[in-house]
């Protein structure tokens, strides 16, 4: 059951940047949320690296099924760098689930960066967005330090996903 007062779960919803680690910790003791959070986190990613490896949508649903199965339940595992281990899980399922070489194919992470980098856009204001995306429409000085800002946000946002290291 979820119990905000808990520290470990209040964490896990405390705000977009929020760690991998923590969400699966909190997936760990038993919340539901935590474990829906994450699993949002990496939909877009699980499902465009499907979407490129399986031909069947069916397989395709079977398959992110599994792939957050397996990571729920092997929460109490998961090393630091969540994005990897649940990528490695992912080429783990393809094989079982009897993909051709889906472990050779490097276009499969990036595919699966640019997912996760895809959900972490998300949480950037609309104009941060656009001004990231598309540079070129920055027209004086206060347009350059938005994306400065707009960066760092994103990096940040990437570093509690395991994508980038934190700097510092």
């Amino acid at each position: 059951m979820d119990d905000l007062s808990d520290p470990l779960v209040a964490t896990a919803f405390a705000n977009p940047f929020t760690t991998d680690t923590a969400l699966l910790r909190a997936t760990a003791a038993g919340s539901r949320q935590a474990f829906a959070l994450f699993v949002r986190r990496y939909h877009t990613a699980a499902y465009a690296w499907s979407s490129h490896a399986l031909d069947n949508p069916a397989l395709r649903a079977r398959f992110c099924e599994i792939v957050f199965r397996k990571a729920r339940d092997r929460a109490t595992e998961a090393p630091s760098d969540v994005s990897r281990w649940l990528l490695e899980i992912g080429f783990d399922t393809a094989a079982q689930l009897g993909v051709p070489n889906a472990s050779t194919q490097q276009d499969l992470k990036a595919l699966w960066i640019g997912g996760v980098v895809k959900e972490a856009l998300s949480h950037l204001e609309p104009l941060d967005r656009e001004l990231l995306q598309r540079p070129e429409l920055a027209i004086d000085e206060i347009d350059q330090s938005r994306i400065t800002a707009a960066l760092g946000k994103l990096r940040a946002l990437l570093a509690a996903r395991g994508v980038l290291r934190k700097a510092g």
